[in-house]
């Protein structure tokens, strides 16, 4: 496959930024919304709750694997390749693992 250019990088690191700012941010919101919120006194609280969570997983679950793509993307069109880089072969292996859990 043909190797992207300077523009071409940078698009990729731009969207490689975005999914991973927005999966990040999604999570501290999803963490936060426990505490924000207090003890629930209604059915209605409870669900608007509920539905908050699940909305911070429809946003979080492709995020994360649109951040792992463009990342393998971005390392792949790096001239050290994956596993030339001494510092990249542990931390794949170990987002590897992870994701068969």
């Amino acid at each position: 496959m043909k190797k992207l250019g300077i523009r071409g990088r940078r698009w990729l690191k731009a969207f490689h930024v975005l999914f991973s700012m927005t999966w990040i941010g999604a999570g501290i919101t999803t963490t936060i919304i426990p505490f924000v919120t207090g003890n629930t006194t209604s059915g209605a609280e409870l669900y608007a709750y509920n539905k908050a969570i699940e909305l911070g997983d429809l946003i979080i679950i492709p995020c994360a694997v649109l951040c792992g793509i463009t990342g393998l993307l971005l390392c792949w069109q790096n001239p050290a390749s994956l596993n030339r880089e001494a510092s990249l072969s542990p931390s794949w292996r170990g987002l590897m693992w992870m994701t068969q859990k």
